[in-house]
């Protein structure tokens, strides 16, 4: 019988994430390479994210520019599968990254994997170097066509390392490492010897690790592994910034359920700031405090809660301000995306809808909305699904007959007054022409005569004098740009109730901590107690 060797399976990580990323700047004045943005979560997030799904139990990050900042965003972060430690490289400012491996080598005390923290990787990916890493030390290698100045090139032979360096001709080159590696067994202690002599030299602290792979491949077997196929990106320049970008966009996409709704949420502040934000003494509305809990929380978790919805984007100025530690899960949540918002709430939608990031359909809603429940959302988007874009309203009398105290918007038809649901669903990339035309109306959208206008006088004389119904008017309105257009009535009075005020927010902890929401068996009513601890 033949022996098989079986390898314990790799449990722990080294990331190195000192650098600075000078040639990403303006993108990295404030803050280091690996808490850039990447589709809502950091780039160091995401790593780790991969590491854990890939049965990674312990990590290590080695920091050195903006240390405070890594510590504390791994100090926010939600507790996973591994244990995660920082140790601070101070030669960060003159050291290249051998300097940070040497500052980790007692971490070499078991196999492990070794991550660059500009290469942005998936779980996939990650599993498929943890089974397929040699004894010894394993090069994970990638190839193209061609390779440019800045690659970390490699020559191999029949799966072995000869060359490794940024300097090879195109005749030598047969890959590129991707800034992954496994060390097993005596491969860890040849390195950290390597290392050890490489420090020792005048130009060792702005050497390359690579250099010590190079060196030591010329009397070690060092084996690379082709990950060929796998997606992957290295952050070096700003091009390189909007491509992994996307590519996590994308990423993020295939969690989202096939056939579902693509909920818009819109969290931004208007160009003088808001009054309610003042009086509250926080940095943005969205953030005003609802029976303990920022108002956007309430709205994103009845969102993840409606079976219809599948994606979210939020939509804002400054995600940052936004970013507390009681809304810190909305950045670990893979159904949860961000993307910067424009000069208007119409610009910002046009500008991602459709895309790969947004797809169609789109349901669109505010973070000012906090007694949104999933319930309102499917009693919304069942009437959605006839036309290419929908409005949801609710009827005065509806409002009223429940609140009679509360100041709302009306819109007068001749078939009563409305106020608006903050929902509004847009179907299809025939939307187009209404989202051009709500550009030019929005300052005008709670007007009724001014709104209409935008469609023609004679709609607009007909709204003004009330001599036509809501549904019909937008029906009216939508043809006269080659769309659908329908109103659709929810039958909640909680509704038309946005925060937009001192007296909407008392408003709404009334109604939340009454037990309004008792388990009545009406449409969207949950008891009290669900509602302030969701």
């Amino acid at each position: 019988m033949n022996a098989i060797c079986h390898f314990p399976s790799i449990r722990k990580a080294v990331i190195l994430s000192a650098g600075k990323g000078s040639r990403l700047m303006p993108l990295t004045a404030d803050r280091p390479k690996c808490l850039l943005d990447m589709s809502g979560r950091s780039l160091l997030d995401r790593q780790i994210d991969a590491l854990e799904a890939s049965g990674i139990t312990e990590i290590v990050v080695v920091t050195g520019f903006g240390d405070r900042l890594v510590r504390e965003r791994m100090e926010a972060r939600p507790q996973g599968l591994a244990d995660i430690r920082t140790i601070f490289n101070p030669f960060y400012h003159v050291a290249d990254n051998l300097g940070s491996v040497w500052m980790a080598r007692d971490e070499f005390d078991t196999d492990l994997l070794l991550l660059n923290g500009d290469t942005l990787v998936t779980a996939d990916l990650v599993r498929r170097v943890v089974r397929g890493a040699k004894r010894g030390i394993t090069v994970t290698i990638d190839r193209k066509n061609s390779y440019d100045s800045d690659d970390m090139k490699v020559e191999e032979k029949d799966g072995v390392l000869k060359r490794i360096g940024k300097t090879l001709t195109a005749e030598q080159t047969d890959a590129e490492s991707i800034g992954l590696l496994a060390f097993r067994h005596d491969g860890r202690n040849a390195f950290m010897n390597t290392v050890e002599q490489l420090m020792h030299e005048s130009q060792g602290t702005t050497s390359w690790y690579l250099k010590a792979i190079d060196a030591l491949a010329q009397t070690y077997p060092v084996s690379v592994l082709s990950i060929e196929g796998e997606e992957w990106a290295e952050v070096d320049f700003p091009q390189d910034y909007e491509a992994a970008s996307r590519l996590t966009a994308q990423w993020d996409l295939r969690h989202a359920p096939e056939g579902k709704w693509t909920a818009v949420v819109l969290a931004g502040e208007r160009p003088e700031g808001d009054m309610l934000a003042r009086q509250l003494g926080v940095p943005a509305k969205a953030l005003s405090p609802i029976c303990g809990e920022p108002m956007v929380n309430h709205v994103l978790r009845s969102l993840l809660d409606a079976a219809e919805v599948g994606r979210i984007v939020i939509l804002a100025q400054d995600m940052d301000r936004l970013r507390t530690p009681k809304t810190e899960w909305i950045w670990h949540e893979k159904r949860i995306a961000f993307r910067d918002s424009g000069g208007s709430i119409s610009q910002s939608i046009a500008s991602i809808a459709g895309s790969a990031e947004v797809p169609w359909p789109i349901l669109v809603t505010t973070a000012d909305h906090p007694l949104l429940t999933p319930e309102m959302v499917s009693e919304f988007l069942a009437e959605a699904s006839r036309s290419d874009v929908t409005v949801g309203m609710v009827k005065q009398e509806t409002v009223m007959g429940a609140y009679p105290d509360t100041r709302r918007t009306w819109l007068h038809f001749e078939d009563g007054a409305f106020s608006g649901a903050n929902l509004f669903a847009l179907s299809s990339a025939r939307v187009e022409p209404a989202l051009a035309l709500w550009a030019e109306a929005e300052r005008d959208r709670k007007k009724a005569f001014r709104l209409f206008w935008h469609f023609g006088p004679r709609l607009a004389f007909r709204a003004i004098t009330r001599t036509i119904s809501f549904d019909d008017a937008l029906e009216q309105a939508g043809r006269n740009i080659g769309l659908t257009a329908h109103l659709a009535l929810l039958s909640e009075p909680e509704a038309a109730v946005d925060v937009d005020k001192v007296s909407d927010l008392n408003l709404v902890e009334r109604i939340m901590r009454r037990a309004v929401y008792q388990d009545d068996g009406a449409v969207g009513r949950r008891s009290e107690v669900d509602h302030i601890s969701a």
